[in-house]
């Protein structure tokens, strides 16, 4: 009988870095982006695969795919796996540098190789992986301001009521030409990335221990019941048990040196 999956969420406070790690996972996740982290994924047991800019890419053990920012994508579930993500903020990629970012992910490695969640083979591999990200150090990317500004308000206030008509007229467009170019730009319709910019929301306070009731509340929906319907859709588990699931790790900067 197959174990029943997990999921870790470990927080480096201080860092910018998080790192997710799915044991014996059998879910795949739907059309969605990271808004300010990069994300440099290993496949440590089993077979996914990820849909990303129209194309399929099918990755098994110890391969090592890379993310960026606001580019979406799909995971597909090929077998039960288990992947490493490591989540790298932007602002640290453009701060630090490959070698900066490197000397901060080593030791945070190293603490989860001591809870024998990977070995020092995928460390070093992963640390060799992460210079791929320096041809997007210094990207400018162009970006319509019209919708940057829309797309920046769902961000820091994804709970306010935003019609589609409104955002189209701070777009000066039509609603269907707003729709088509946010899609085009982000990924997402306006209506899936404020959902997700919710969510991701609703994670952040409930790692600060607060009542599902309140988040639900706090982050726009309706209801404590639609609120953990839409949780579960993009976390793949329920607010209670993600708040569990979290772990906060200090790590000062005399510690990284």
């Amino acid at each position: 009988m197959l174990k029943k999956g997990k999921i870790y969420f470990f927080h480096y406070l201080n860092t910018g870095i998080k790192l997710i790690i799915s044991e014996n996972s059998i879910y795949s996740y739907p059309l969605h982006n990271h808004v300010s982290v990069f994300i440099v994924g290993m496949i440590l047991k089993g077979e996914i695969k990820l849909k990303i800019s129209e194309k399929s890419y099918n990755y098994k053990l110890k391969q090592i795919f890379i993310i960026p920012p606001y580019i979406s994508h799909e995971i597909e579930a090929l077998s039960p796996y288990s992947l490493l993500s490591i989540c790298i903020n932007k602002n640290l990629l453009r701060e630090e540098g490959i070698t900066g970012v490197q000397k901060i992910i080593q030791p945070i490695l190293e603490n989860i190789l001591e809870s024998k969640k990977i070995d020092k083979e995928e460390i070093e591999l992963l640390l060799k992986g992460l210079k791929v990200l320096e041809k997007y150090r210094n990207i400018n990317e162009k970006r319509d301001k019209h919708l940057e500004k829309i797309k920046e308000y769902l961000e820091i206030s994804p709970e306010s009521i935003l019609s589609i008509d409104k955002m189209a007229e701070i777009a000066f467009s039509s609603k269907f030409n707003f729709i088509r170019r946010f899609k085009k730009s982000i990924g997402l319709t306006p209506h899936q990335f404020q959902i997700q910019n919710r969510i991701r929301k609703a994670q952040k306070l409930l790692e600060k221990s607060f009542l599902t009731s309140e988040v639900a509340l706090a982050t726009g929906f309706y209801d404590q019941s639609h609120f953990i319907k839409n949780f579960k859709k993009i976390v793949k588990m329920t607010p209670l048990e993600y708040q569990f699931s979290v772990n906060k790790i200090h790590f000062f900067k005399e510690e990284l040196e």
